[in-house]
């Protein structure tokens, strides 16, 4: 399906579905939004508002920028229409204004020569952002030239849902950044405490590092910065409105064209790249270590001795201590993890200084793999690299999702995030464009061989299932359809309520 069909089916979708009369048709922020702030509050909800819609990434980020510089436009112009009172302003007012203008934008694209503008318009950029293989020739079916995703998040036992995920493929577009390449932007937020810390630090992170002026010649720093100014906002924003929330967190910018991927995180949220090479290079683990106040004299913790020591003694000189509870240790006896965004009354104990890993990737270089602790925990690396090999190679229309058993005890009922990311540029086929590769992978398990599915069965963790999410359609959008129960959409996800 080309992009003008794919656009056209939308509007009508948007058309016969919208309700304009709804006073709150997506969830809003308790606290006031100061003025650096309501850029990347445009872009969250206006990608939350229309990914309700099915909205294809063809127009799902042109209209996300106009609506952007339309909102900003009527802030200089008149910001009390838009809520602004004394520095702040009110989310409810202000996302109206927001909501008010996505609907206008897409009621003004139902005109056939408008929407034909808009596209005409992206069509020089999405040559510009082919690799090298379209054009010497290779086959192309007509999508854009970017790496696919899936993104999978489940609640389990929990009462509610603490994560969140983004997927902005066209980050450098969407936010008008330094980028001199296509950069795409991806990260897992692991809330604890409440919700609202992985809810800001999913809206901000990305866009407080971008405006880093370290930003893109020297991401260590700029993630440096970015990170801790979403610390230190939310914390500001946590003693005005009483929030003592706290979020992990792991992204992960992707250039393709420099074949780059520059990694950062705050707590047990995990990054890895799986290869095609089999034995122990099979995977890449990319955050090493985890930031946690383990006891280092644990043996199964020995190679991360160093590190815990660390942390321990970084704490404690700090005034705070690590004590042994719920079978792990805790900073101040409650917080599992040393680090992380939020936590203000942890601080200074928990930090938000991110580790930092930068990457230069290879031809083995495969898929990147983000999670939080919830997938960590129940699987290790190398079941996981299997696994999304294996599924791709099998089932490369579907996405198989690892969870928890719900009968399961609650060592294995912990809620996670699962983001699988290609980091191959190839044309419009999606996985089905690297079955070559994966086939060529050396299955060196004769079982796996002759039925790879029994091999998984019988290598899988202990009171573990694998379920089939199905609804996935690689073959005619890069964005995933999927509706499961339940979701949290954030950014550029795909899965609705």
């Amino acid at each position: 399906m080309d992009p003008l069909e794919q656009a056209r089916l939308f509007l009508d979708r948007f058309q016969a579905n919208v309700n304009l009369q709804d006073p709150l048709p997506i969830r809003v922020p308790i606290y006031h939004l100061k003025h650096d702030e309501i850029e990347p509050a445009i872009v969250v909800w206006t990608r939350t508002y229309l990914d309700q819609f099915d909205c294809p990434q063809c127009l799902l980020t042109p209209i996300t920028r106009i609506v952007v510089d339309a909102v900003l436009k009527r802030c200089e112009e008149n910001a009390e229409s838009c809520g602004y009172v004394g520095n702040d302003y009110k989310p409810l007012q202000f996302n109206h204004e927001v909501i008010s203008r996505v609907n206008a934008t897409c009621m003004e694209l139902l005109d056939n020569v408008r929407l034909n503008n808009l596209l005409a318009t992206m069509r020089p950029q999405q040559a510009m952002d082919e690799p090298d293989s379209v054009a010497n020739g290779a086959q192309d079916s007509g999508h854009m030239m970017r790496p696919f995703y899936v993104s999978k998040d489940f609640k389990n036992k929990r009462r509610s849902m603490e994560d969140r995920h983004v997927c902005l493929p066209d980050f450098n577009k969407l936010f008008q950044t330094r980028d001199t390449e296509p950069t795409a932007f991806y990260g897992v937020y692991d809330g604890h405490g409440g919700q609202d810390a992985a809810s800001f630090a999913a809206s901000h992170l990305h866009y407080y590092i971008a405006q880093s002026e370290h930003y893109p010649h020297d991401m260590a720093q700029a993630f440096q910065e970015g990170f801790l100014k979403t610390d230190r906002l939310f914390c500001g924003k946590g003693e005005d409105y009483y929030l003592n929330s706290g979020s992990t967190a792991v992204v992960c910018f992707h250039r393709i064209a420099s074949r780059q991927v520059d990694v950062a995180w705050v707590g047990d949220s995990q990054a890895m790249i799986v290869k095609r090479t089999p034995g122990s290079n099979l995977y890449q683990q990319l955050v090493h270590p985890t930031h946690s106040p383990n006891n280092p004299h644990d043996l199964m913790l020995s190679m991360f001795v160093d590190h815990s020591q660390d942390e321990r003694e970084r704490i404690e000189a700090l005034g705070g201590a690590v004590m042994f509870w719920c079978g792990s240790f805790r900073v101040n006896g409650q917080l599992a993890v040393s680090r992380a965004i939020g936590n203000r009354q942890a601080k200074p104990s928990v930090s938000a200084d991110p580790g930092i890993s930068l990457n230069k990737l290879t031809d083995d270089d495969l898929f990147l793999v983000m999670a939080s602790d919830g997938l960590w925990e129940a699987c290790n690396e190398y079941f996981v690299s299997m696994f999304v090999l294996y599924a791709l190679r099998k089932f490369p229309i579907r996405s198989y999702v690892i969870s928890a058993d719900d009968n399961d005890d609650d060592r294995w009922s912990a809620a996670g995030t699962l983001m699988v990311v290609s980091i191959r540029p190839f044309s419009g086929g999606g996985p089905l464009a690297l079955s070559p590769v994966i086939s060529r992978f050396p299955w060196h398990d004769r079982d796996l061989a002759k039925n790879g599915w029994c091999w998984m069965k019988a290598h899988r963790p202990p009171r573990l299932q694998e379920t089939v999410a199905s609804g996935f359609d690689f073959r005619s959008t890069f964005r995933p359809t999927v509706k499961v129960e339940p979701t949290n959409p954030v950014g550029g996800i795909a899965t609705e309520r």
